[in-house]
């Protein structure tokens, strides 16, 4: 059923070894964590826009 999934997973092995090799583990480490921050932010921004375009009106006192 998950064929598929064994070739993934050892590519997956051999590049994390190969970037721990050459020493650019972290690098890219660093960058893929940079990139899920950057989504995290503007996903938060979105849907705080979201909310605020569809809420209800606020009352003015």
């Amino acid at each position: 059923m998950f064929d598929w999934l064994i070739p993934i997973l050892i590519a997956a092995v051999l590049l994390l070894w190969l970037l721990d090799f050459l020493g650019l583990l972290e690098f890219v480490s660093a960058v893929l964590e940079l990139i899920g921050a950057v989504i995290s932010g503007v996903v938060k921004l979105a849907s705080d826009v979201i909310r605020r375009l569809t809420g209800p009106p606020k009352l003015q006192p």
